[in-house]
């Protein structure tokens, strides 16, 4: 008679229960080793990783940088390659203040390619007219102006004197009248689409540009 180990029956319940136990353990235990660092905002860890970031940054990012088939997508990777390092590196330098003079710099430079006519073309090119040309307009660009003006806002905060004060402004008014001509307060990301993840950028818009039964919730979200 064989060892019960050799009978398929055990052998397979078993293989099963190790694979289990390995998948739940293990990576977690691997990519969780610093864990409670980066949690902690670890300035080792932080700053290292910013610097990346920032190095990336400023070599510059174009759509051909990326390999999806559509050149929206690609615009839309290459205008959030540039928010998302504006972003991250706002709230190290928010965090650690000691850091501005060297990410500030970065930062600006990724607002300004933010706002330029290249990288807004995704965004053109679905609503055929220029976003920032059309602030005076019914058209919401919520794709662009809104994860725009949440980096913009952010630097304000951070740089009250901030340089990019006026455009701020003007989007502000900009979304702040097209939510309230909405019927449903819902802001087109491009035409006929209103997708959730641009109604929580156009969403934080300063409290003075909103109406005044919305204003005392506002700032509270």
């Amino acid at each position: 008679m064989p060892p019960a180990f050799s009978r398929i029956w055990l052998r397979v319940p078993v293989a099963v229960l190790i694979f289990i136990a390995s998948t739940a353990v293990i990576p977690r235990w691997w990519c969780g080793r610093d864990g409670h660092r980066w949690f902690d905002g670890d300035p080792t860890l932080v700053t290292s990783l910013a610097r990346e970031v920032a190095a990336t940054a400023m070599q510059g990012v174009t759509e051909k940088d990326f390999t999806n088939n559509s050149p929206v997508f690609r615009g839309e990777w290459q205008f959030g390659t540039y928010q998302m390092t504006a972003l991250g590196l706002l709230q190290v330098v928010s965090a650690h203040p000691e850091l501005s003079a060297e990410f500030m710099p970065v930062i600006e430079t990724a607002i300004d390619r933010m706002l330029s006519k290249e990288v807004r073309e995704f965004d053109t090119q679905q609503w055929r007219e220029d976003a920032l040309a059309t602030l005076d307009g019914p058209n919401s660009h919520a794709a662009y102006l809104g994860y725009m003006n949440l980096v913009l806002g952010v630097h304000r905060r951070l740089v009250p004197s901030s340089r990019f004060a006026d455009i701020n402004d003007r989007i502000s008014r900009a979304l702040a009248r097209r939510v309230a001509a909405s019927p449903k307060a819902l802001l087109e990301t491009y035409p006929g689409e209103a997708l959730s993840r641009g109604q929580c950028q156009c969403g934080r818009l300063p409290d003075s540009t909103r109406p005044q039964h919305q204003r005392k919730s506002s700032g509270r979200h």
